[in-house]
C-alpha cells in the first residue's frame, strides 16, 4: 500500500499537484528526444474494507486467525492487504461452545427394544453415546433404560337387570367374563379381565287394610281410597324393587246382642260386670281392625221351684236325675231351666205295697179248677199276677188240693155245687193250710173228728 501511494505521489508531482479525486488528467512533457510527450492519467481512488466475522469453536479446540491460534471467546482484529492493494480490516467475534452432557431416562415394555444411536437396547441399564450437537460440538448422552412389564388384573362388576356396563368400546348387558387390553400408565399392555354379574330386579306385592276415614302412607302418597298402587324403590342390591300395594278400606260395624243371666249372676261386657237388665254399648276393635259398636240388651231371669209327686209299687224304683229311688220320701234336684237358670225340683215319692192273696182250693178227683186262662186238675201251688186298682201288681197264690175218697174214713161225698159252710178252724187244722196262721177265720166245713174239704173255698 505504501508503494501504491508513492507511485501516485510521483505522478501527481509530475503533474505539479496532488490529485485525490478520481478522474482523467493530461500533461505535456518534453521527452528526452526534445519532442512533446503527452501523458494522459486516469486516476482511480480505491477505498479500504472493514469486515466483521463471527466464528465459534468447541470447548477444547482452537481457531486460526491469521498467525493467531485462538481458544478463548472474544473479539479479535486483523489488517490485511486487499486485492486492490488497500487495507482490509477483519474483526472476528469468536464464540467458544461448551460440550453438552445430558442424562436421559427411557422405558420400554418387556419384549420391546430401544434405539440408542446405532444400538438396539432390550435390557434395562445405563448406556452412554456421544452425538454431534446442533452447535457442532460433542453432546454426551447418558441413557438410563427401564424395562417395564405388562400387568394383568381381574375386576368384578355388577349391574341391574335391564341396564348396561361400558367396558372399553363394548356395552355389556349379559353376565359373563370379558377381557380387554389397555395401555397402562407405564406405556405397556394392561390386560383387564372383567367378571360381570347381572343383579335381578325385585317385584313384591303387599296388601294393606285401613278403616274408613283413615289414610295409608305409601312412599310420598297418603292413600284413602281402596285400589292397587305401584311404587319403585331401590333394593338392597341397588336395583329397582317394584312394590305393588293392594289397599283395602274396611268400614266399621254396628251389631246388636241379646244376653240373659240368672238373678244373682253377673255378665261380663268388656270391663263391666253387669247385674241389672238394660241396654249397654261398647266399642270394640273388629276382626278387620276397625271400630265395632256392640249394643247389648241384657235380660235378668229368675230361677224356678217345682213340686212333684210320684208313687211306685213296692219292689220297683224311680229315676230322679242320677238317683234311683226305692224308698218313700222327699227328694230335691237342681236342673238348668230353658232360660238357663236353676230349676229346683222337689219330689215327694210314695211307695205302694203290692197285694198278695192266698187262695186254698180243694177239688175232687176228676174235677178241674179254672185259674186265669188255665184249667188245673193237679194238686200244687200256682201264682197269678194281676193289675190292682193302685196300678201295682196283685199276686194270687193258689194252693190246689185234689181229694180222693178213703174207705176207712167217714167221707162226705163230693157233690158238685154243694153249698159252702162257714166255721172257725182250730189251730191244728189251720196248720194244714199253707200261709194261714191262727187266729184266722175261713169258710170251711167242720166235722166231728175228721175234716174233709169237699169242695170248699178258703178266703184269707
Amino acid at each position: 500500500m505504501l508503494h501504491c501511494l508513492h507511485l501516485v505521489n510521483q505522478l501527481l508531482h509530475q503533474f505539479h499537484l496532488f490529485r485525490t479525486t478520481a478522474g482523467n488528467y493530461t500533461r505535456t512533457l518534453s521527452a528526452a528526444n526534445g519532442c512533446d510527450s503527452v501523458v494522459n492519467l486516469t486516476l482511480v481512488v480505491n477505498s479500504g474494507s472493514a469486515t466483521a466475522v463471527t466464528a465459534s469453536i468447541c470447548q477444547g479446540r482452537s481457531y486460526a486467525f491469521g498467525s493467531q491460534s485462538l481458544t478463548t471467546a472474544g473479539t479479535y482484529t486483523r489488517t490485511l492487504v486487499a486485492a486492490n492493494g488497500c487495507d482490509s480490516v477483519v474483526t472476528l467475534t469468536l464464540a467458544v461452545n461448551s460440550i453438552l452432557a445430558s442424562a436421559v431416562t427411557a422405558s420400554i415394555c418387556l419384549g420391546q427394544s430401544y434405539a440408542f444411536g446405532s444400538q438396539m437396547l432390550t435390557t434395562a441399564g445405563s448406556y452412554t453415546q456421544t452425538f454431534v450437537a446442533a452447535n457442532g460440538c460433542d453432546s454426551v448422552v447418558t441413557l438410563t433404560l427401564v424395562v417395564n412389564t405388562g400387568s394383568a388384573s381381574a375386576v368384578s362388576a355388577s349391574i341391574c337387570q335391564g341396564r348396561s356396563y361400558s367396558f372399553g368400546v363394548q356395552t355389556l348387558t349379559t353376565a359373563g367374563t370379558y377381557t380387554r387390553t389397555f395401555l397402562a400408565a407405564n406405556g405397556c399392555d394392561s390386560v383387564v379381565t372383567l367378571v360381570l354379574s347381572v343383579r335381578p330386579n325385585f317385584l313384591s306385592g303387599s296388601t294393606a287394610i285401613i278403616c274408613q276415614g283413615q289414610s295409608y302412607a305409601f312412599g310420598a302418597q297418603m292413600l284413602t281410597t281402596a285400589g292397587t298402587y305401584t311404587r319403585t324403590l331401590e333394593a338392597a342390591n341397588g336395583c329397582d324393587s317394584v312394590v305393588t300395594l293392594t289397599l283395602v278400606v274396611n268400614s266399621g260395624s254396628v251389631s246388636a246382642l241379646s244376653a240373659s243371666i240368672c238373678q244373682g249372676q253377673s255378665y261380663a261386657f268388656g270391663t263391666q260386670a253387669l247385674t241389672t237388665a238394660g241396654n249397654y254399648t261398647r266399642t270394640l276393635v273388629a276382626v278387620n281392625g276397625c271400630d265395632s259398636v256392640v249394643t247389648l240388651t241384657l235380660t235378668v231371669n229368675s230361677g224356678s221351684v217345682t213340686a212333684l209327686s210320684a208313687s211306685i209299687c213296692q219292689g220297683l224304683s224311680y229315676s230322679f236325675g242320677t238317683q234311683t229311688l226305692t224308698t218313700a220320701g222327699t227328694y230335691t234336684r237342681t236342673l238348668v231351666a230353658a232360660n238357663g237358670c236353676d230349676s229346683v225340683l222337689i219330689l215327694t215319692l210314695g211307695v205302694t205295697r203290692s197285694d198278695t192273696s192266698n187262695v186254698f182250693q180243694a177239688i175232687c178227683q176228676g174235677q178241674s179248677f179254672p185259674f186265669g186262662n188255665q184249667n188245673l186238675s193237679l194238686s200244687g201251688i200256682y201264682f197269678r199276677r194281676l193289675s190292682g186298682q193302685s196300678g201295682c201288681d196283685s199276686i194270687i197264690v193258689l194252693t190246689l188240693q185234689v181229694l180222693a175218697p178213703s174207705g176207712s174214713t167217714l167221707l162226705i161225698p163230693c157233690v158238685r155245687d154243694k153249698p159252702t159252710y162257714s166255721a172257725t178252724l182250730p189251730s191244728s187244722i189251720l196248720g194244714f193250710i199253707p200261709g194261714f196262721y191262727p187266729p184266722r177265720t175261713v169258710v170251711i166245713l167242720q166235722l166231728p173228728s175228721i175234716y174233709f174239704l169237699s169242695p170248699i173255698r178258703l178266703v184269707q
